[in-house]
């Protein structure tokens, strides 16, 4: 309201003419002593404003930055909910009477209904002074607040003192609202600018959660289904290892691959690390940590997309440009990070944007992206510094670096699609043979297919065995081919196979079908 109510005047004290206080945005504060004004004034005010626009909704108030299913009603400055450690739910108290006794004996060990701004106000100042170090000024201010109130000097060490051990966290509070138990939950974060060279100033800012805990039964059905599609998940992985690795040492090359290690077993292992290690988290830090695997899961999904015809040579021109794209890749973030330390060293000390080495490699990375334009702020403290950065970022990075990036990408797929062609080649049958195989309708053969990949079977067995059969007999006839020096590259030239060869491999009736 200091910065929308004129009356205010932009002053952060000082009261509107409806008597309303003052107060700035949360992520504008810059001063410990507005975070103090904050915790003992705006939080009140915020929650009578929040109460006013959704009357139906809970609030609760806590400076903890737990899940809320680790936190009991000791845990809140306020709360209009009820919550009971180690359960979901959260129904709505009786505000009328929890207000009642809670105002004949204010103490931190239990807490008021958000609803009253008074008793909010008083139990954030019954938590700041127990925050000062010495004890007899809790008790003292428990008896003083059976009275009444403590007094102004002692509400505000108090509150001095929370704020200083949260800054030192870098968590304030966090304010949940709740609609039929459908929540929202505000997270207020302040830190240190630098506590030494500027003791007065913090920086401010506003992390958000949503969840609901309306229906715990969909919950956990969601959370079957996902147990279930895991095992099933672990189960077709390990029965794909079982088939194209005949060997120990097939085995162990499988599973020290990059791929392996960085992509599919993080992809099992990290969504149960979430889960399991949801509660000590913040809702805020849990959601961003679940999103990061979500993305880890989307490039195993992605690469997995090699087996449908229409992606396959996308999926395979990334995955042989890996290798170059991860070299490349170590050049290129250098370069960005001498810009940007380059950046921080000119204009830091004035442009925000580059005050620190995280924002300016920021800003050089997007620069590599989509261009850099001249920054009217960095031309306001460093003209030439400004130009010199304009032009070699664009001409280095814009125009070579990022070129080179697609010319990866693009060669690499040039080069997949003529493989793909090669091989498809290779697999026609050979000049003097011919298929020997009946010709089916495509309707019976994608019936066929489709129920061989439900049912695991192919060619009257198991299609694993099967195809663990045929691959260690393929494997061998590439060996022996080899070492004959027959060829160079045996994996890109047809293994020929006689029948009694084909039934050692995977049994008389699975090579009848084969060459039915």
């Amino acid at each position: 309201s200091a910065l929308n109510e004129p009356s205010c005047a932009g002053h952060w004290r000082g009261a509107s003419d409806a008597g309303e206080l003052c107060f700035w945005p949360f992520t504008l504060l810059t001063q410990v002593e507005q975070v103090v004004d904050f915790v003992g004034a705006g939080i009140p005010q915020l929650v009578s404003s929040v109460s006013r626009v959704c009357p139906r909704c809970d609030i609760a108030i806590t400076p903890s930055a737990a899940d809320l299913r680790l936190l009991n009603l000791t845990s809140f400055v306020c709360t209009s909910f009820d919550s009971s450690a180690g359960t979901d739910s959260y129904p709505s108290r009786d505000c009328a009477a929890e207000n009642k006794i809670w105002a004949s004996k204010p103490s931190i060990e239990s807490a008021p209904c958000c609803d009253d701004a008074r008793l909010v106000r008083l139990s954030l100042e019954l938590m700041g002074i127990a925050s000062l170090p010495d004890a007899h000024f809790a008790d003292s201010a428990s008896l003083s607040a059976a009275k009444g109130r403590p007094s102004e000097e002692l509400a505000r060490a108090g509150a001095r003192a929370f704020v200083s051990d949260a800054i030192d966290r870098k968590y304030v509070v966090q304010m949940v609202i709740s609609r039929a138990e459908r929540m929202v939950g505000a997270e207020f974060h302040a830190e240190w600018v630098s506590r030494e060279w500027a003791p007065g100033v913090v920086k401010t800012r506003l992390a958000f959660w949503t969840y609901r805990f309306d229906n715990t039964a969909t919950q956990q059905t969601l959370v079957r289904l996902t147990a279930l599609a895991g095992v099933i998940c672990v189960a077709h992985e390990l029965v794909r290892l079982w088939t194209h690795c005949p060997s120990k040492q097939a085995v162990a090359w499988r599973l020290a691959t990059p791929y392996m290690l960085l992509v599919t077993i993080p992809s099992f292992v990290l969504p149960a690390v979430a889960e399991l290690y949801q509660r000590p988290m913040s809702f805020s830090s849990w959601l961003l940590w679940v999103s990061a695997n979500e993305l880890l899961m989307f490039v195993r999904c992605f690469h997995e997309g090699h087996v449908l015809p229409p992606f396959k040579v996308i999926v395979l021109a990334l995955s042989n440009a890996t290798g170059q794209l991860a070299s490349f890749g170590v050049g290129m973030l250098a370069a960005i990070a001498v810009l940007a330390a380059v950046c921080t060293q000119l204009f830091g000390a004035w442009h925000p944007g580059y005050a620190s080495f995280g924002g300016a490699f920021t800003r050089v990375f997007t620069s590599f992206t989509v261009g850099a334009e001249i920054d009217e702020v960095a031309m306001a403290v460093d003209p030439a510094g400004a130009i010199l950065v304009h032009y070699v970022t664009n001409l280095f990075l814009t125009l070579i670096v990022s070129q080179f990036f697609i010319a990866i990408v693009v060669g690499s797929f040039d080069a997949t699609r003529e493989v793909e062609l090669e091989l498809r080649r290779y697999r026609e049958v050979p000049s003097g043979y011919a298929k020997c195989a009946k010709v089916r309708s495509p309707l019976i053969a994608t019936f066929t297919e489709l129920w061989s990949f439900v049912s695991y079977r192919a060619h009257g067995r198991l299609a694993p065995s099967v195809a663990r059969g045929l691959e260690r007999t393929i494997r061998w006839a590439e060996r022996a081919q080899e070492g004959e020096g027959g060829v160079e590259e045996p994996w890109m030239h047809p293994v020929m196979l006689t029948h009694d060869e084909l039934v050692e491999a995977v049994g008389a009736r699975a090579a009848d079908s084969l060459l039915s």
